[in-house]
Order: structure tokens, then sequence, then C-alpha cells
């Protein structure tokens, strides 16, 4: 007796140890549709919030380092968003380890264009909470509203000294069509993330405006490369290939 009931807790064991495995071995597909229907979850806890309950709302961001997406979320609801965060990412994590498993190459994500979302302001409309972001904002709020980004990031640059060409680096910024580029330094050892958050917001907000002018984007036919940043004269100067 003692030895089948030993038998058939190992063969229980067995079963659920395969079963554990079997739902690790989904196809690239299946942990995709288990990610959008996670953040389906997500969207559904963020939608239909009501104008009372504005002042219990905070912003929360949804990213992973490439790309970032902004939900109005209650206060009460914070903890479960963060599970539902974790759970997402989780899914995401496991349709990237299948699709390298398949032979797919996964690009490294590249800083070069900071573009994250970024929020304005929460607003009701029609007694729902909206939230408000570089994304959706209307053209005509978001011209204003990039040139001054643009100020700041303009005397973040008039501000930069330099001793030496350690620590610096450089980014984007959109500029009119056609499609140009315009290059910026800054310091890895200052305050990046800020620095990021503005960018990201003039960035947004000019594309937004372009996507939306109704005319066919230009892009520049020969596009400057970028060869180093060095110190030139106490400045941070961006110097370009030949």
């Amino acid at each position: 007796m003692h030895h089948t009931i030993k038998a058939l807790t190992s063969s229980l064991c067995l079963i659920l140890i395969l079963s554990a495995c079997k739902k690790d071995e989904r196809s690239v597909s299946e942990w995709g549709q288990l990610a959008q229907a996670k953040l389906r979850q997500i969207e559904i806890l963020s939608s239909d919030l009501p104008c009372q309950q504005q002042a219990n709302v905070t912003i929360q961001d949804l990213s992973n380092g490439c790309s970032s997406k902004l939900y109005p979320i209650l206060n009460s609801d914070l903890k479960t968003f963060e599970n539902l965060k974790a759970e997402y990412f989780d899914l995401v994590g496991k349709q990237t380890d299948a699709m390298i498993k398949e032979g797919v190459i996964i690009d490294p994500c590249v800083d070069m264009l900071w573009n994250q979302e970024q929020p304005i302001r929460l607003e009701c409309n029609n007694n729902k909470i909206q939230l408000i972001t570089s994304y959706n904002i209307s053209v005509d709020e978001a011209g204003p509203l990039a040139e001054d980004a643009y100020k700041q990031l303009m005397r973040h640059v008039d501000s930069e000294v330099c001793a030496d060409n350690s620590g610096w680096d450089y980014t984007a910024l959109v500029r009119d069509s056609p499609l140009r580029i315009q290059y910026i330094p800054f310091s890895r050892k200052g305050d990046v993330k800020e620095l990021q958050k503005i960018a990201s917001l003039y960035n947004g907000l000019k594309l937004r405006i372009i996507n939306n002018s109704g005319e066919q984007p230009i892009y520049d036919s020969q596009p400057k490369r970028v060869k180093s940043v060095e110190c030139v004269n106490g400045k941070p100067s961006i110097l370009f290939a030949d």
C-alpha cells in the first residue's frame, strides 16, 4: 500500500512538472495573445474613470525602455496595476524568448530619438477622465508647447561646459519638414532623465504636428552621421563623419 501511494504521488508530481513545462512551450503567437489580453486588462482598469474621482487618480507608466504608454489609474487600483504590469512584462519576456528559440533576431533598443509619451494634464470629457499627452494633444496646443520645450533644450545646451571628452553623448531632435534631425550633446553625468523627458516631449509634439499636417513628410536625402562628441574650447561639440 505504501509503495502504491508513493508511486501515485511520483506520477502526480511528474504530471504537474510536464504540465508546467508544456505551459512554457507556447508559440510566439500564443505568448503574444496572452500579453495582449493582459494589456487589455490594464486598459480596462484605466478606462471610464468618473470625473468625480480625478483627485484620486495618478498617472502610471508602462515602459520597457524602448517604448512607453501612460495610464490614469485610481489610487485604490495601484496594487492591481502593478501586478498586471509585472504579469504583462513577464508574458512579453516569454514571447521574446520564444522568438529567439525560433531564430528571430531581436534588434537592440537604440535610444537615438527620445520620444516616450509624456503627460500634459488630466481633464474631464463626457463625465470621464481623459489623459492628455504628447501623443494625443490637439495640434493647436502642440505648437506652442513644442516651442517652449525646444527653448528649454537650447538653454540646456548653452549651459553645458566640458574639460575633456569623457562622459559625453548625443541625442536627436526632430526639426521641420523636410524632416531634418538636429543633434545635441549631453553629459551622461548630468540629469539625463530630466533631459530625456523634455526631449521626448518636444519630439512627440513635433511628430504629432508633422503627422497631422496632411502632407507626406519629406526626409533628408543626405542625413549627417555623428562621428563623436568632443570637448572644443570648453564646450561639448558634435563632430560629423565626412
